[in-house]
C-alpha cells in the first residue's frame, strides 16, 4: 500500500506542475485563476496521499531502491499513458471529429515542449518526487540540481 501511494504522489505531482504552468503562462485571468486553482487542489492530493504514504511505510518498511522504482515507473506511465489519455479526451470534447492518434498527439507534444522547457517548475516537480525517498536535508540539496537537470533533459525531450 505504501508504494501505491507513493504512485499517487507521482500523479498529483504532474498534474500539480502542469496546472501550475498553465497558470503561470495564460494570458486569460479566467484560465489562469483556474489553473492555479487546481494546482493548489492537486498539490492538497499530493500531501493526502503522502500522510498515508508515511503511515503504511511505517508498517511495511519499503526500501528506497523499492520506492524510487516505483517513482521513476509512474512518471514514465504517466508520461507515456495518462497525458495522452487526457489529450485524447480534451481534443475530442473540442471537436469530436478531431485526430486523435498518436500523430496528433506528437504534434501537439511538439507545441507544448517550448513552453514547457521555459516555464515548467522542474525543480518543485522534483523535490515532491524525492519526498517520499526521505533523504533529508543535506542529501536533498546536493541531489536535486542534477535530479533537476535529469528532469529537464528526459521529461520533454
Amino acid at each position: 500500500r505504501s508504494l501505491e501511494m507513493v504512485a499517487r504522489c507521482v500523479v498529483e505531482t504532474g498534474t500539480s506542475s502542469f496546472y501550475r504552468m498553465l497558470a503561470e503562462v495564460s494570458p486569460e485571468p479566467v484560465l489562469r485563476r483556474l489553473a492555479g486553482l487546481i494546482s493548489a487542489d492537486e498539490v492538497n492530493h499530493y500531501k493526502h496521499f503522502y500522510r498515508y504514504f508515511r503511515r503504511f511505510a511505517e508498517r511495511e518498511r519499503p526500501g528506497r531502491v523499492a520506492i524510487l522504482r516505483t517513482l521513476l515507473a509512474r512518471t514514465n506511465d504517466a508520461d507515456a499513458e495518462d497525458a495522452a489519455i487526457a489529450f485524447k479526451h480534451v481534443r475530442l470534447a473540442a471537436d469530436p471529429e478531431a485526430s486523435v492518434g498518436d500523430k496528433a498527439y506528437s504534434a501537439f507534444r511538439a507545441t507544448l515542449l517550448p513552453i514547457a522547457k521555459r516555464h515548467y517548475r522542474y525543480d518543485a516537480a522534483v523535490k515532491m518526487l524525492l519526498k517520499p525517498l526521505g533523504l533529508g536535508n543535506r542529501v536533498s540539496r546536493v541531489v536535486l540540481p542534477p535530479a533537476t537537470a535529469a528532469a529537464r533533459f528526459l521529461l520533454f525531450s
